[in-house]
């Protein structure tokens, strides 16, 4: 059985090689009900990324990117080789690349290649290929040469030989020398191309190298010749792929060198609404351009001012959608991560109760020498047990805890970014946005260690305030005091221990104010301590602690107090905390807090895992 199924899946590859997506399509689903009953994780992951690749051609882009994160998290949990976790992350490379997600898309893929080289060489030309195509579309001419000689390298070796690959990427080159206007060189492929077999076999491929060469004829200024090759590309290209905006674009531009302007004007309607429909909004304006040229030159001049208008309406577009897509692109970057972090954790549990296990075989074959020791062993054992487990369980729940906290201040920060760009407050948006992905960057980054640097943990509490005091229009400020003798030392400590007490201060100290609210973070160092004073004017804990989100700060409060008890085990070092009412001791309304954390001067494992 699994045999089989191996072969219909490779047939379902071969399918979609030949642009036969609706019977890949009937084929792919008719095999769901038997790999839910095979046990076979192979066949499974396999079936995932044939899945993904079929929902592709169908346009169903959302659907696709379900299947592949499924395909990522099912290959994390059970592959033991690397390679099916190479195949998911490839895929997922190339599904961001199709998203103009650019530098999403480089980063899976470079790491996919790396894994390539490690358990999977074949699969280097594929990744290769989908990386050209990236670094061509940001112009990066070297590392775009790069990877087309690393491909066509790899794709010519008698062992991993692919007359496919080895015909798509001489078409590559084609499009390579192209780009940098060395017109021999390109033609020189394009005729060594066409002596390839895949081009008589495959309409599709020759439709691409005609295109290639077409676009080499039109720099040349042989617009006659250029028209002659765009044409054969364009009908063998739509045929398979369908409407693209670029090919309608460019066979209207063509079409304008030629003093073809009626039919130009054709072409440039349907790529005007093929780009519009794909929301491609740099195609639309720069089509609206040509029109309005080619209007023009016909003396239509009401026609002109009006292309030249919608062009300039489409540029707007342009711009709003681009940092909305910004946006989107963080936070989908973070769904992501927090997906592969909690993948993380399973792992990590895994493995801890895997050592267990190994350890009470351990035992049990200790019982053999002598009962005195079995006593001993028995005792060291349980107390070690429960301690590491009760560390591990503090840990692993503190991790999620971080965790699910961000998303809810993710959302709000997206909201007062969607505010301001509704609002046109264009500059507000790219400042705001800016210090957003910092302090994304550091949330990620410090979420993961037991601890950081408290460089690193003061930097995100100021991306942190700056982004509160944007959002509530300067109603507060705020002052951050550093000793200067830890200023000159590499100190480290558990990451968000300050974080509650200043969120609690900005958000339920602050609110309903009156005045222009202040908060002041001073730290300095206490022989082996850390001295944090966190002290604000706002309505003191007796006024705050009443209002609707008090238990969150109580059980905010009593997680840091936990975590501080377990320092204090760790260090062996006393962590305190106090919390004081100044109206209390007789001085103006407000809250002061007092910590005293025990740090190290050496970074963990995990930081340096976690940095590399």
């Amino acid at each position: 059985m699994d045999s089989l199924v191996a072969a219909k899946l490779e047939q379902v590859k071969t399918l979609l090689y030949k642009r036969e997506d609706q019977h890949a399509a009937l084929l792919i689903d008719s095999l769901q009900p038997v790999i839910g009953k095979l046990d076979n994780v192979v066949l499974h992951a396999v079936w995932l990324a044939r899945k993904a690749d079929v929902l592709q051609t169908q346009k169903k882009s959302d659907s696709a990117r379900l299947v592949i994160l499924e395909h990522i998290r099912y290959a994390k949990q059970y592959d033991t080789t690397g390679k099916l976790s190479l195949d998911a992350q490839s895929q997922y490379g190339e599904w961001l690349m199709e998203r103009d997600s650019l530098q999403s898309a480089l980063r899976y893929l470079e790491d996919a290649n790396y894994l390539a080289k490690k358990v999977d060489s074949s699969q280097i030309p594929k990744i290769c290929y989908s990386m050209i195509h990236i670094y061509m579309r940001l112009w990066d001419h070297s590392a775009s040469r790069k990877y087309l000689e690393e491909g066509l390298l790899v794709s010519r070796m008698p062992r991993y030989y692919s007359q496919a690959y080895s015909a798509a990427f001489t078409s590559a080159y084609l499009a390579f020398y192209t780009r940098i206007e060395q017109f021999d060189s390109a033609a020189m492929f394009y005729e060594l191309a066409l002596k390839d077999t895949v081009s008589f076999s495959q309409p599709y491929y020759r439709g691409v190298l005609d295109w290639n060469m077409g676009d080499v004829l039109l720099k040349k200024k042989d617009y006659k010749g250029a028209l002659v090759k765009l044409t054969s590309g364009f009908v063998n290209i739509t045929r398979y792929d369908g409407p693209q905006a670029i090919l309608y674009s460019t066979m209207a531009s063509i079409n304008d060198k030629l003093q073809h302007y009626q039919t130009a004007l054709a072409y440039a309607d349907s790529a005007i609404k093929i780009a519009h429909e794909q929301r491609k909004w740099e195609s639309v304006t720069n089509v609206w351009k040509m029109k309005g040229q080619i209007q023009e030159k016909l003396g239509n001049y009401r026609e002109a001012y009006r292309a030249f208008d919608s062009a300039l309406a489409a540029k707007q577009v342009l711009m709003d959608s681009s940092i909305a897509q910004t946006a989107q692109e963080i936070q989908t970057e973070y769904q992501v991560k927090a997906k592969d972090d909690k993948i993380l954790t399973l792992a990590e549990l895994n493995e801890a109760n895997q050592q267990i296990a190994e350890q009470q075989r351990t035992i049990l074959a200790s019982l053999v020498v002598t009962f005195t020791l079995l006593t001993v062993i028995s005792i060291m054992w349980y107390r070690r047990r429960r301690l590491k487990t009760e560390l591990k369980e503090h840990a692993l729940r503190q991790q999620l805890l971080r965790t699910q906290m961000e998303p809810h201040f993710i959302y709000n920060a997206l909201a007062v970014l969607q505010g301001f760009i509704h609002n046109q407050q264009t500059q507000k948006a790219a400042a705001y946005l800016g210090r957003f992905s910092k302090l994304l960057q550091l949330s990620l980054k410090n979420a993961r260690c037991p601890f950081v640097s408290l460089d690193s943990e003061i930097a995100a509490l100021e991306e942190y305030l700056f982004l509160q005091v944007m959002r509530s229009e300067d109603s507060f400020s705020y002052q951050m005091e550093l000793d200067p003798v830890l200023e000159e030392m590499d100190v480290y400590i558990p990451p968000m221990l300050l974080q509650p007490f200043v969120e609690n201060a900005v958000l339920h100290g602050f609110s309903s104010l009156s005045a222009a609210g202040y908060l002041k973070i001073s730290v300095s160092k206490r022989a082996k301590l850390l001295h944090c004073i966190i002290e604000d004017n706002g309505k003191g804990i007796n006024a705050a602690s009443i209002r609707k989100h008090g238990d969150k700060s109580s059980f905010a409060t009593a997680i840091t107090v936990e975590r501080l008890q377990i320092l204090s085990r760790q260090s062996g070092q006393k962590a305190v905390l106090s919390i004081t009412d100044r109206a209390e001791e007789g001085r103006s309304s407000g809250t002061r807090v007092e910590i005293l954390i025990p740090y190290r001067l050496s970074p963990p494992k995990d930081y340096q895992k976690t940095n590399q």
